[in-house]
């Protein structure tokens, strides 16, 4: 399970501002060199591994947790600045 942020459809010159405050701030880091017309991957996270999902030993709660924890981690990344 993978969290991405994705620039998506609308106007060119928002898209190509926040494509290149990710190039220059990490953990963004654009998988591409360019900025595509319509979709742009800027930041991707693996929250769960492959294994971790096939497990079927983990608890929903533990699941949750582990979900919670990662998006407050990416939120807390891109709000310090």
């Amino acid at each position: 399970m993978r969290l991405n942020l994705t620039i998506g459809p609308g106007t060119m010159e928002i898209r190509q501002k926040l494509y290149e405050m990710a190039e220059k701030n990490p953990p963004f880091k654009p998988a591409w060199k360019k900025l595509f017309p319509k979709w742009t991957n800027i930041y991707s996270k693996t929250v769960l591994s492959k294994k971790e999902l096939e497990s079927l030993e983990l608890e929903s709660e533990k699941l949750i947790e582990k979900m919670m924890n990662c998006g407050k981690t990416f939120y807390s990344t891109i709000c310090r600045r």
